[in-house]
Formats: structure tokens, C-alpha cells, sequence
């Protein structure tokens, strides 16, 4: 019979069966036990070609295609891919990486392919239960990663462990959807900063349930064409908790508040530009009028980068805006706004009516 473990902030803890029950229950409502497969499938949803995580696989794909001493024979297209994938997935963010070129990035490759850290090129973590040998590695590696972006700003958990993820594939990304379903299921922190204990646990807990991770391989191999390694699915498993954990948290707020905040990224300064707008929330749908229409900046950043980031006084989500430009569509969501704001209010601070936005919460 196998102990399990919930891992502290510096410790590592067996526990009984109320925590046991927790796990199991989650973040379900009565009824079945949600399956490790359930929560992978929901994560890939209905996945695109040309989707942000296909920029994983095209980053892990290229770390993996040669050995380390061809891949440092041309270090800068390893640089242009690891770019690539990390301000996809949002690292340029309000980051200091903002400021620079990709060869922030070279540092970081060169610390990556170093013949150290060889072994975890070579080996799965995950697969085995003698891979606590590689915790030191890992944990060094870790360290090294942030060390080379020191030159040029001090680079969280969530970058480096970014980095690992989309490069050698050895542990998930400590991000905050991440971070909220490992505390949802374990009742503990994240450690910041990393440490073997947090280590060992999250190896402990792929080897639990190594069938049902390896049975997801195998799936999703057949399916994209695609090794996922194992701490890569175990990412995909807390991160997808987390973010339905974010958008009850979300809709629940929408359906009490008036306003909002929404976040776009600049056309021209490429930074993040916040602002507070009214909306109406209809099912698992948000919409948002412009208050001058089409020559909205907020509207014009979102069609040149239709990610938007709203915020609920503290709960936030990211979700693609589509614009709405169909006369009896928009005149739809005119009708709606009015009756949530009053004809008077929506007369007085709106003055074009050319355009609406959708954004869907599911």
C-alpha cells in the first residue's frame, strides 16, 4: 500500500484519510471520481494548429531533434524558438525580457546544454522511482537558469520553471493556475523558491498514478504526433484545476459587480494597458460595448491581439475577444446594456454604437 504525502513549503508530510478524501474529491461536485484523463482531455479542449500550445511542442520538439553539441552549434535559432515560446505563454509580460532582443536567451540555452545536466536529457522524470536521484539536478539546473538571466533582471519561479518545461521537460511550470490546483488538492503552498522536498513530492505523486499518465502518453502520441513527457502532463493536470477553479471564482464575482477591469496589449508600446468598463455577462459569455465604438483604443489594441485579461477585483482570467460587427447583433447587446445600465446612462457615456465584443468564460 502506498503512503501518500502532501509536500509543505520546507517539509514533506504523510497524511490520513481526510486529506486522502480532499484528493479525490477536488474541485468536483457529487458524482464520479474525476479521472487524471478527464482533466487532460479538457485542458487540450478543442486544440488548433495554430493554438499557443502547439509553441510547447514546436520548443520542446526543437530542444529534442539533435543532440545538445548540434543544437549548440546553432545556440541562436535554439534562442528564436525558446523566445518564441515563452512569450506566448506570457513570460514577456510586465518582464523585464520585454527590454530585450532573444539573446537574453543565449545564456540560457548554453546553461541548459551543459553536459551536467546530461542525464536529464537522457531521462524521463517521472518514470521511475529511482529518479530522486535526479533532484539535484534538477534543482541545479533551476538555479543556473536563473543565474544567466541575472545579467538582465531577476527571473521569477514561474520564467525558469517555464524554461525547464518547454526545453528538457523535467518539471512543470510553477505558474499560477499551477500553483492554485496543487494548494486545491493538497491544502499546501507552492514553495517559492523551489526545493528538493517540493521535488520529491511532485515525482511521488506522477508515480502514483504513472498508468493513468502513461495511458495519456499513449493517447495523445496517437492523436498529435507528440511525446508529451510525464511532468509535462502533470502540469497540464494541476494547471487545468486551477483554471476552473479561476473561472468559478470569476463568474461568481461578474454576477455581482457592475464593472470590470480589462487588460489588452499595446499596438505601438507593446505593454499591458488596463481600464475599467461596464459589461453584461449572459451565461458563460461576457460582453463589452466600446464607448466610442470602433475608435475605442482598448477595441483597436484587441484586433491586433485578441487576448484580454479581465479582472473581477482580483479574480482574472485571460479569454480571446471576438468583435462584433453585425448591426443586429450589436444592436443586441446595445438592448442588454441598457437594460442592465439604463437607457439615460448608456445615452450619456456612449457615443458610438458601431461594434460590440464577446468573450467566452467555458
Amino acid at each position: 500500500m502506498h503512503t501518500r504525502w502532501a509536500v509543505g513549503l520546507n517539509r514533506i508530510l504523510p497524511i490520513g484519510s481526510q486529506w486522502q478524501t480532499k484528493w479525490e474529491d477536488g474541485s468536483r461536485k457529487a458524482g464520479a471520481r474525476v479521472t487524471i484523463a478527464e482533466k487532460l482531455l479538457a485542458y487540450h479542449g478543442i486544440r488548433g494548429e495554430h493554438d499557443r500550445e502547439c509553441s510547447w511542442e514546436y520548443c520542446y520538439r526543437h530542444f529534442h531533434k539533435a543532440k545538445a553539441e548540434a543544437i549548440s552549434a546553432d545556440r541562436n535559432c535554439a534562442a528564436l524558438q525558446l523566445s518564441s515560446y515563452l512569450a506566448s505563454w506570457g513570460m514577456y509580460r510586465n518582464s523585464f525580457l520585454l527590454q530585450h532582443a532573444y539573446t537574453v536567451q543565449l545564456g540560457v540555452v548554453d546553461c541548459l546544454l551543459q553536459s551536467k545536466f546530461s542525464a536529464l536529457w537522457d531521462q524521463e522524470f517521472g518514470a521511475s522511482a529511482n529518479d530522486t536521484d535526479l533532484v539535484p539536478l534538477i534543482l541545479g539546473v533551476y538555479q543556473e537558469v536563473r543565474t544567466a538571466y541575472s545579467p538582465f533582471g531577476k527571473a521569477t519561479d514561474t520564467l525558469v520553471t517555464k524554461v525547464l518545461l518547454g526545453t528538457i521537460g523535467c518539471f512543470p511550470a510553477l505558474d499560477k493556475y499551477f500553483n492554485d490546483g496543487y494548494r486545491h488538492h493538497s491544502g499546501f503552498n507552492v514553495p517559492d523558491p523551489l526545493n528538493p522536498a517540493f521535488i520529491e513530492g511532485v515525482l511521488r505523486f506522477c508515480q502514483k498514478y504513472l498508468d493513468d499518465f502513461q495511458d495519456e502518453q499513449v493517447r495523445i502520441e496517437q492523436k498529435y504526433k507528440m511525446h508529451y513527457p510525464l511532468m509535462k502532463l502533470v502540469d497540464m493536470y494541476f494547471h487545468q484545476i486551477g483554471l476552473e477553479l479561476a473561472k468559478d471564482d470569476l463568474k461568481q464575482r461578474l454576477t455581482r459587480y457592475k464593472r470590470i477591469k480589462i487588460s489588452a496589449i499595446g499596438t505601438t508600446s507593446g505593454q499591458t494597458i488596463s481600464i475599467s468598463v461596464r459589461f453584461v455577462l449572459e451565461g458563460e459569455k461576457v460582453y463589452l460595448l466600446p464607448v466610442k465604438g470602433s475608435g475605442t483604443q482598448w477595441y483597436k489594441n484587441m484586433i491586433q491581439n485578441p487576448l484580454i485579461r479581465i479582472d473581477a477585483r482580483g479574480a482574472e482570467e485571460e479569454f480571446r475577444g471576438v468583435p462584433i460587427t453585425e448591426v443586429k447583433a450589436v444592436k443586441s447587446v446595445i438592448e442588454n446594456f441598457r437594460e442592465k445600465y439604463g437607457a439615460k446612462d448608456v445615452k450619456k457615456y456612449y457615443s458610438k454604437f458601431d461594434v460590440a465584443v464577446v468573450s467566452e468564460l467555458s
